[in-house]
């Protein structure tokens, strides 16, 4: 009896109809979850071999709403590639086994990529009765992981064909803990294991010890947060094959709260190769660059000590034969051909000292200078201003030659192409070296694109600097005059 005196028989009970319409709002709060997550809700009937299936379910499949949907329908669905698969997971879901699988079908639309899932149902006999599940449609991960999966091959391959080696580090600890096969071959560390700290300690312990310092600082920054990344290249002693060259970059993977580097991903790559042939190609430029400076100087020898003497010789003739004859049209003659003679031997001596400079081995960068601004004033309709600071006479020969071939070529450029009223030639002490600038206020150019004269000579002034290890930088816009600015190294003064 209830408290209130009733039956419980008397309790009301729902109806059919009531019971009907509680499943069909279960049903259909149940399809508006499945269609939220677009995902297809079906029902497989072992006994007929039919589906029962929401619309999503019919709609991911091609089926039209009213289709009857039976297993061969299915099967004809799926793409012949997968069926097998399809239809064998099937069947072990009929021993009680869930299904979960992925495969293709093949719809009016195209191919389309689908995973199932479903969990069988028996009877109270222990019988197979159903396999209820849900469908979800994935070709849009399928084509992600495919494109993926692409980019990660060619990626490989480019790694593999450019001999890049990759490498990650956590800081907190100090372990490499990733080194790929190439990285542990390039540093010679154990070709298989766990990596420990002693890694990074190996590593920074092979660094050349005139690249060690400078290594070491770049990584500093990076760590400490003032970079993001890092290049650099430098010399590593392998344990088995001896000094090998390095180019290394470094990127930030992650931070601590504190803003320094806790963990970093590194590319590696061994250039011992290209190192090589650079330094090959430098020591030929560097030979023919010598073996045109000891033709010019040669030359310069044979004009002055031989031509120019010569000529001297018939100039004192004409003199003499010109005494001779006091006046008339050949003593006229005679002195028009003597002072010819006096011209081609100067523009002779002229010549020569272009070719080779031999003020700048007897007196030094500074006074070389001051005497080719002095000749270029008799030459040049533009006015040449010279502010040279005092240069000891034994400085470096190929970085005062450098520096003094520049100027040269500055100057001549100015002359044939700027079109300027005035030029300014400096030359200053910085940084351990030598800074010459020569600058114009003529017509510029774009320094992007120069015109094909002066890009030969610009190529050259390059090349020269950098034989001696020394920079050039040349600035110019059209309108806005040019200047050229070369740094050479140079000894302290021995005083």
């Amino acid at each position: 009896m209830a408290e209130d005196g009733t039956s419980r028989s008397d309790e009301h009970q729902p109806s059919t109809q009531e019971l009907l319409a509680a499943l069909r709002e279960a049903e259909e709060r149940l399809s508006l979850v499945a269609d939220s997550a677009e995902a297809g809700l079906w029902e497989l009937d072992y006994r007929t071999g039919v589906f029962w299936a929401t619309e999503r379910a019919r709609a991911l499949f091609g089926y039209a709403p009213d289709e009857i949907i039976d297993l061969a329908r299915v099967e004809a669905s799926v793409h012949p590639d997968d069926a097998d698969s399809v239809r064998q997971a099937i069947e072990r879901s009929r021993s009680g086994e869930p299904l979960e699988i992925d495969y293709r079908i093949l719809t009016e639309s195209g191919e389309r990529w689908l995973l199932s899932r479903g969990r069988p149902l028996s009877t109270s006999a222990g019988e197979p009765d159903r396999l209820m599940g849900v469908t979800l449609d994935i070709s849009e991960r399928k084509r992600a992981d495919e494109a993926l999966r692409a980019s990660g091959a060619r990626l490989a391959a480019g790694a593999d064909l450019a001999g890049l080696a990759f490498s990650e580090k956590d800081w907190l600890t100090g372990v490499m803990t990733y080194a790929d096969a190439k990285v542990r071959d390039l540093l010679g560390l154990p070709p298989e294991g766990r990596l420990t700290a002693d890694a990074c300690a190996v590593w920074s312990g092979r660094l050349h010890p005139d690249d060690r310092a400078r290594v070491m600082e770049v990584q500093r920054r990076l760590l400490g947060g003032e970079v993001d990344s890092m290049s650099v290249e430098y010399r590593y002693i392998h344990p088995e094959r001896g000094e090998k060259w390095i180019q290394h970059l470094a990127g930030v993977a992650a931070r601590g709260t504190d803003g320094r580097t806790s963990r970093t991903y590194g590319v590696l790559r061994d250039i011992t190769a290209r190192r090589r042939d650079e330094e090959e190609l430098r020591d030929l430029s560097r030979r023919l660059i010598g073996a045109h400076e000891d033709e010019r100087a040669l030359l310069a020898r044979e004009l002055h000590d031989d031509l120019s003497q010569r000529l001297a010789v018939l100039a004192i003739a004409a003199g003499r034969a010109e005494l001779s004859l006091t006046e008339g049209p050949q003593a006229e003659a005679l002195r028009t051909i003597r002072e010819g003679i006096v011209r081609v031997s100067e523009d002779i001596h002229s010549l020569a000292y272009q070719l080779h400079p031999s003020l700048l081995e007897e007196l030094g960068l500074a006074e070389a200078l001051r005497a080719e601004c002095e000749h270029r004033r008799s030459q040049c309709e533009f006015e040449i201003i010279v502010d040279v600071d005092p240069v000891w006479s034994d400085v470096d020969g190929d970085g005062a030659l450098c520096l003094f071939r520049v100027a040269q070529e500055a100057l001549g450029n100015a002359a044939r192409h700027a079109q300027a009223s005035s030029v300014t030639v400096t030359l200053r002490h910085v940084d351990g070296g030598l800074l010459l600038a020569v600058s114009d206020d003529g017509v510029g150019f774009d320094a992007e694109t120069p015109v094909a004269g002066r890009h030969l000579g610009l190529a050259s002034m390059r090349e020269r600097a950098r034989l001696v290890n020394g920079t050039i930088d040349v600035e110019s816009a059209p309108g806005s005059g040019t200047t050229v600015v070369a740094w050479a190294p140079m000894p302290e003064d021995p005083e």
